[in-house]
């Protein structure tokens, strides 16, 4: 399972209404889902808001994504290329977390 896919099954479940145990890799997101290009570019924007807090995810690519793993694979190669997911992350974690107590 990918770093991402956690979130991406959990966003979509969610937009589908089912439970996330119904998801699976294989499931192909237009033909056994009925999800259009506009559903899919919503889902990525709120796995790019709520994990990354952008919005740079090529679209385009979705074009060619058939399967939620394709999705999944998609949207990690994705994350491989940037340079500042980790700085990202880190940014993110730090104005969660809660300082230390004394």
């Amino acid at each position: 399972m990918s770093s991402t896919s956690g979130i991406i099954h959990a966003e979509l479940a969610s937009h589908l209404r089912v439970s996330p145990a119904f998801l699976h890799d294989a499931l192909r997101l237009r033909e056994d889902l009925g999800l259009t290009n506009i559903d899919l570019a919503w889902i990525v924007m709120r796995v790019e808001t709520l994990e990354l807090g952008s919005d740079e995810f090529p679209l385009e690519t979705l074009d060619t994504v058939q399967t939620i793993g394709e999705l999944d694979e998609a949207f990690d190669d994705w994350l491989c290329q940037r340079d500042t997911y980790e700085d990202i992350r880190v940014d993110r974690i730090a104005m969660v977390a809660p300082p230390p107590s004394r």
